[in-house]
């Protein structure tokens, strides 16, 4: 077999592991011990595995894209600057996609949609777009670039965001499931007052789990008469201060006032927000639970280990890129949201 055919699904089967972790050893990413890596890497080499080009920015708008992709398929991934080191969620979310890139022979490239001024142009001027088969967009984005996607004319598929008034197709989790699964697991380990920690505008995922915590009260008190009270801390989760913002505010709670339980909008806020209390003096899960959203890597070794709801990763993009290879092959088929349902995890702090 020749070497360019050769795939990450062909050296997961012959290794017995997961293309995930394939697609981890062989750009170099953490989340599988050194012993796997040399693993792969023995065997993509043994097989001929020829090494895809990972990644393309207009850091370096001169590294040859043009002529790549004249004679190469390729895709191109918008994802905000802010989530480029991202290594718990965003950056598996994009080894989903590479994956599945990988599995079609089709080429990538990484972009933000603006550059260093801030200005919008979803596809630079030195990129040749005549063998660019779409795009996907990691991430929330203003509906101003998301217009200016569809003004692109090319199939474009967006990626834990939706927005139904452009009519792209959209891959995204289940985010008000999550949150109800959620809220009905703190309920029934005797949570009578929550408290949900995040910002509104830092992300659509962000407001759909407030949305589904308060629809999982609404239905938790008519079904059952549970006397459920939930209220919301919105911090500066953009800003670099939150964790002291979030601090404060647990310095003003009056004794009344404590909650049985906190929600983080994230597991990373959660984890976060799980410390201060131990700093504290709070016992958790005795005097105080704590749960999240996503499941990452170090959800599992928090201190107390965190209760979570796992959410797509690799998967979001391996289905996204199903999406786009659907959308090319039947352009004027009606729009598709593919929602991917969520699982809870449950572990000490709640």
């Amino acid at each position: 077999m020749s070497a360019h055919k050769i795939t990450i699904q062909q050296i997961a089967d012959r290794l017995g592991v997961s293309k995930y972790t394939v697609s981890q050893a062989l750009s170099g990413k953490e989340g599988i011990s050194e012993a796997t890596r040399r693993q792969v890497l023995e065997t993509a080499k043994s097989m001929g595995y020829k090494q895809r080009r990972q990644v393309y920015d207009r850091e370096a708008p001169q590294t040859g894209i043009a002529s790549d992709a004249a004679t190469s398929p390729y895709v191109i991934i918008w994802i905000p600057y802010r989530e480029r080191g991202e290594t718990e969620f965003w950056q598996r979310v994009l080894s989903g996609i590479v994956a599945g890139c990988d599995e079609r022979n089709w080429e990538h490239i990484i972009l933000s949609p603006y550059d260093y001024q801030g200005r919008l142009v979803v596809l630079p001027p030195y990129l040749d777009t005549s063998t660019c088969l779409g795009g996907l967009s990691i991430g929330s984005f203003p509906l101003t670039t998301i217009h200016a996607y569809v003004q692109t004319k090319l199939p474009v598929v967006l990626i834990d965001h939706d927005e139904r008034f452009a009519d792209l197709d959209a891959v995204v989790n289940n985010n008000l499931e999550a949150a109800h699964l959620l809220l009905t697991h703190m309920a029934e380990s005797g949570c009578e007052k929550l408290i949900f920690v995040g910002q509104d505008h830092f992300s659509v995922s962000f407001r759909e789990r407030w949305w589904g915590c308060k629809m999982g009260i609404e239905a938790l008190t008519g079904t059952s008469g549970a006397k459920i009270s939930l209220r919301k801390w919105s911090i500066p989760y953009s800003e670099t201060d939150w964790l002291q913002v979030l601090s404060s505010m647990l310095d003003r709670l009056e004794p009344q006032d404590w909650p049985h339980g906190f929600i983080g909008a994230n597991d990373h806020i959660a984890m976060e927000l799980q410390a201060l209390l131990v700093a504290k003096g709070i016992d958790i899960p005795a005097q105080c639970k704590v749960a999240g959203f996503d499941n990452i890597r170090s959800a599992g070794s928090a201190s107390p280990p965190l209760t979570t709801v796992d959410l797509g990763k690799e998967e979001l993009g391996i289905r996204a890129i199903e999406a786009l290879e659907k959308r090319i092959s039947h352009p004027d088929r009606p729009r598709e949201r593919i929602s991917l349902s969520p699982q809870l995890v449950v572990r000490l702090s709640c």
